[in-house]
C-alpha cells in the first residue's frame, strides 16, 4: 500500500498541471526563442566590415603563432615522455 501511495504521489504534479477543457482558450506565452522553422529577420548592415575582419584574422593568426612557439620552447626544457620518444 505504501508503494502504491508513492507511485501515485509522483504522478500528482504532472496531473495538476494539465489543462482541462478545450485547448482553444489557452494562448501560448511568447518566448525569447523563435519557432523551429522560423528564420530570423535579415540584417540591415554587415556584421563586420571586410577590413575589420582581415585585421581580426591577422591578430588571431599572430596569437596562434606566438602560442605555438611558446609551447615549443617549454617542450625543449622538459624531458621527452614515452609517447614522444616513440614518434
Amino acid at each position: 500500500m505504501l508503494l502504491g501511495a508513492i507511485v501515485l504521489g509522483g504522478c500528482s504534479t504532472s496531473l495538476s498541471e494539465m489543462q482541462i477543457g478545450s485547448g482553444s482558450e489557452v494562448k501560448p506565452e511568447p518566448t525569447a526563442y523563435l519557432p523551429v522553422n522560423a528564420l530570423p529577420p535579415a540584417r540591415d548592415q554587415a556584421a563586420m566590415e571586410p577590413a575589420e575582419r582581415d585585421k581580426m584574422q591577422k591578430d588571431l593568426i599572430a596569437t596562434r603563432d606566438r602560442q605555438a612557439s611558446a609551447a615549443k620552447e617549454q617542450g625543449k626544457d622538459q624531458p621527452l615522455t614515452q609517447n614522444q620518444a616513440q614518434k
